[in-house]
């Protein structure tokens, strides 16, 4: 619910419950409705595994927190964890290194694999991020905006909003 800035499960049987955050906008790790998200044009994890499973291999759900820079975890206990970000200071920027140390601009969308591997498009700042483990690295795009085709920095993009992972091709 990106207006309430909250994370809220749907069951099959239509059943919801909120999982995480609340009507209150800002940056907060916790349990429930103590975390808090900027979530206005943010979008959670699609991932490719069979039935479009929204959530990640441990069972998690993954979310781009748009207005906060950052890439969030929620547990379906609703503990709220920030997994890549810039640590709540609101502060959008681009570097590529440790969780702890990277930095998104509007990180707008997530896909992750079977093996875990996380890819977020980046849209402020014009690239695809791969985020393996602890570490983040730039997967395609640079700061130059365009709509090249090409391999690493070589492809421009312009604002990536959505991204999608093909098993098929690796």
């Amino acid at each position: 619910m990106s207006d309430d800035h909250a994370i809220r499960l749907v069951t099959p049987g239509g059943a919801v419950r909120t999982l995480a955050g609340s009507e209150q906008a800002g940056f907060a790790d916790g349990q429930g409705p103590a975390a808090c998200f900027q979530l206005k044009h943010a979008a959670c994890v699609r991932s490719n595994v069979p039935f479009a499973n929204s959530f990640y291999t441990d069972g998690s759900l993954l979310v781009a927190d748009s207005g906060n820079h950052a890439i969030r975890r929620v547990t379906m206990a609703g503990a709220v964890s920030t997994l890549v970000g810039n640590g709540g200071n609101g502060e959008r920027g681009f570097a590529d290194g440790s969780n702890a140390a990277a930095r998104f601009h509007l990180p707008n969308d997530i896909v992750v694999d079977g093996e875990d591997t996380i890819v977020v498009a980046d849209r402020g700042n014009h690239r695809l991020r791969k985020i393996v483990g602890d570490q983040v690295t730039t997967l395609a795009g640079s700061s130059e905006v365009g709509r090249d085709d090409g391999t690493g920095a070589g492809a421009h993009f312009m604002h990536p909003r959505r991204v999608a992972l093909d098993e098929r091709l690796k």
